[in-house]
């Protein structure tokens, strides 16, 4: 019986064509992978600024925010496609009690806005051993007012599969219409404060930096 070579040699590039196909689907599955974190109940905001008697904060545990990073093919963080943060901000806590609360409450328009939110749809990261520079450009509502603004941390791998971020952002609070508020007209608040946030993320992927 004669053999059909013309058959076998387009069995053998049909074949080669499939696997290089696959080898690529593969690698290009692995160079956009994504991984999603989220914060843990370690995380906390606080919000700084100073007045005519003395600095003050205020301090939030509830801290909502996920975000999706893209990876590598080695599973390294190299960009970021998707932030939410939201602080309620019934959740701030001064450090003058109670009826400095109530200011601010009324100054940040709580009833009306219940809630600070910061979204960002990309970021830039720079990579340090196991710390990342990321740097996120996203819309930042304040008592109803969104402003762009570009938001800066520093994040460090912890225990394997976790991160560690911090980072400040100072804000003028007139530009998202806040009337800076007073504590019984002995103490006025400044205009201007710096939200510092560190925040605690776990994958939710249950992935490890030293196993993947």
């Amino acid at each position: 019986m004669k053999r059909n070579y013309a058959r076998e040699v387009l069995i053998v590039i049909f074949t080669m064509i499939m696997l290089l196909a696959l080898m690529i689907g593969i690698f290009s599955l692995r160079a956009s992978a994504q991984s999603t974190y989220k914060a843990s109940a370690q995380s906390f905001v606080e919000i700084k600024g100073t007045s005519t008697l003395h600095d003050w904060s205020m301090k939030s545990n509830d801290v909502q925010l996920s975000v999706s990073f893209t990876e590598d093919s080695q599973h390294q963080i190299n960009g970021l496609n998707n932030l939410t943060l939201v602080i309620p901000v019934n959740s701030l806590k001064s450090t003058e009690g109670s009826m400095m609360d109530n200011k601010a409450y009324k100054a940040l328009k709580a009833e009306q806005c219940p809630q600070i939110v910061f979204r960002a749809n990309s970021g830039k990261v720079t990579r340090n051993g196991n710390t990342y520079q990321i740097s996120a450009v996203g819309n930042l509502t304040i008592a109803g007012v969104m402003h762009v603004v570009t938001v800066n941390a520093v994040c460090k791998v912890v225990d394997n599969n976790r991160l560690l971020c911090s980072g400040d952002k100072p804000i003028d609070m007139t530009d998202y219409r806040v009337t800076p508020p007073t504590f019984m007209g002995l103490m006025k608040t400044g205009k201007e404060v710096t939200i510092h946030f560190n925040v605690d993320l776990f994958s939710t992927d249950g992935l490890s930096f030293n196993n993947r």
